[in-house]
């Protein structure tokens, strides 16, 4: 073999290597690109006009580098896209499965523990504002502990409130529990926060009552924080909180969070303490 034919040889054996490893390159930047579209769609608290705005730039892009990685084998590309639609739309159909609401304890989880210290709950760093002393008319209650469903401190989309009513509101008002989250945010967009409805206590008699909570639409990512509190509400309030509830138990998540802007500000008037709870 010639000295020609060598260096030609080793030429292209090197440019098969440098091509290789640039298919490899747009590989990872297709799993990227098909993660922040995965991440867009599906954040449930984004609002449609920046979901709309950034998935067509951001999907065109993970379609480029689909094409590059498969360096133009079209069958690749079609197959690689094909299940990435599909997994999307198992997604979807898992997403509008019917969610169970937030209720009065009805099945036997474990019991709330005797101490009043709560378990997975905590003073919030910023609390709502809230005034010391109420009349008598809104009632009073304490939340005594934030459980999971096995008794453990371990919270994640389902939770057991302990509730004590130390004072009953007079009939024309009514108790809730409430959440305060603060969504994942998509750029352009800036931190706010939600409140969701998760139960109502109707008007509790004096003492403990164990609320279960079946988070809905209102599950935020894995070490997110959400605010636990309890608020009497008047009957006008109390319509506004049952609409809210409804939209967040509504089986399915993305139609429930059009009900967002109403969210955005706290309906009645905090007569417990508030706990800071960490999803696990």
């Amino acid at each position: 073999m010639s000295a020609e034919s060598r260096s030609s040889s080793s030429g292209n054996a090197e440019s098969g290597r440098s091509g290789k490893w640039v298919r490899v390159l747009f590989a990872v930047l297709f799993a990227a690109a098909s993660a922040t579209a995965w991440w867009i769609i599906f954040n449930y608290h984004a609002s449609d006009g920046v979901r709309i705005a950034l998935i067509f730039p951001v999907l065109a892009a993970a379609g480029v580098f689909l094409y590059k990685a498969g360096a133009g084998n079209t069958v690749l590309v079609s197959a690689a896209a094909t299940l990435l639609v599909l997994s999307m739309g198992v997604t979807k159909v898992q997403e509008s499965q019917l969610i169970p609401a937030g209720e009065v304890l009805v099945k036997k989880w474990a019991p709330c523990p005797h101490s009043k210290n709560p378990m997975a709950g905590r003073a919030p760093a910023d609390p709502e504002p809230a005034l010391l002393d109420l009349p008598h008319k809104y009632g009073k209650a304490h939340i005594d502990s934030v459980i999971a469903p096995d008794g453990t401190a371990h919270v994640r989309s389902q939770e057991l409130v302990c509730i004590s009513t130390l004072r009953a509101p007079i009939p024309a008002r009514t108790l809730w529990l409430v959440l305060r989250i603060e969504p994942t945010v998509v750029p352009p967009q800036k931190a706010y926060k939600l409140f969701f409805a998760e139960a109502q206590l109707g008007n509790p008699h004096i003492g403990q009552h164990p609320v279960r909570v079946i988070r809905g639409c209102s599950s935020s990512a894995r070490g997110s924080v959400h605010v636990l509190m309890v608020i009497s509400a008047d009957p006008l309030q109390n319509r506004k909180l049952w609409a809210n509830y409804n939209h967040n138990h509504t089986g399915n998540c993305l139609k429930g969070t059009r009900y967002d802007p109403h969210r955005r500000k706290l309906i009645g008037t905090i007569v417990s303490q508030q706990l800071a709870v960490t999803d696990g």
